[in-house]
């Protein structure tokens, strides 16, 4: 997906609003690769409803659900 939001983030905003949704997005991307092993071994170790590991599939959907209304329409066709 990184190419994909880059290529959106290019071509849909020039000047100082391109180089603020750029540095927007590497902010979020660096605080979710922190985020993400941090939450990731919490779920490990909380083996919710007995299904280990597995449990870090199901933080997938809320995330989508929620990207997917919030940015729907936001989104221009590029």
């Amino acid at each position: 997906m990184l190419p994909q939001v880059l290529a959106t983030i290019q071509s849909s905003t020039e000047g100082a609003r391109r180089a603020r949704a750029m540095s927007l997005y590497g902010a979020t991307a660096g605080l979710a690769m922190v985020a993400g092993q941090i939450l990731g071994g919490v779920l490990v170790s909380a083996d919710v409803a007995g299904t280990g590991w597995r449990s870090v599939f199901l933080v997938n959907v809320p995330v989508v659900v929620l990207g997917l209304l919030l940015t729907a329409r936001a989104v221009p066709e590029t």
